[in-house]
């Protein structure tokens, strides 16, 4: 039988598949037969048990190709992203990420209005956004350790410690 998973949560490690047949069938990671992780939206082959729920289950070679085939745009978008959040909860780099995740924002922008993929274009755009407000927040970070730096240095030349 085919259908489409509704919904799968990685912790209990179960999910729905709603049937062709307008019928839901309960699912659990042991049935799941494909290389790709089950996740909402992707079409399926199954077998239904006595029991009424899923066995066997298959995605289908149209989804299979789409979660594997992931445009390069959408690549850089994500790498991007990642860089540009990382920047915050890195200080010692965060100004080489912050740069990192604009420059490859920028180009995954460019590389995804030629490709027509308007959601690794919006990714891009959100990689370069949070890349300059981490890039901002990175550079007050180092200018205050500076600050706070010589201005210990000066207090210590000066015999005030």
């Amino acid at each position: 039988m085919n259908g489409r998973i509704l919904e799968f949560t990685i912790q209990q490690s179960s999910g729905t598949i709603s049937g062709d047949d307008g019928q839901r069938y309960a699912f659990s990671a042991t049935d799941w037969k494909s290389d790709v992780s089950p996740k909402a939206g992707i079409t399926v082959d199954f077998v239904t048990a006595e029991d009424g729920s899923a066995r066997e289950i298959y995605a289908s070679p149209d989804d299979t190709a789409d979660i594997k085939n992931m445009s390069g745009s959408m690549k850089k978008s994500i790498i991007a992203i990642v860089c540009a959040v990382l920047a915050f909860f890195i200080p010692v780099v965060g100004i080489v990420l912050s740069i990192v995740g604009l420059v490859l924002g920028r180009q995954a922008r460019i590389a995804s209005k030629a490709d027509g993929d308007e959601n690794a274009a919006l990714i891009a755009l959100i990689a370069i956004i949070v890349a300059a407000i981490s890039l901002i927040f990175a550079a007050i970070g180092l200018l205050s350790l500076l600050f706070i730096g010589s201005g210990l240095a000066i207090l210590g030349s000066g015999g005030m410690l």
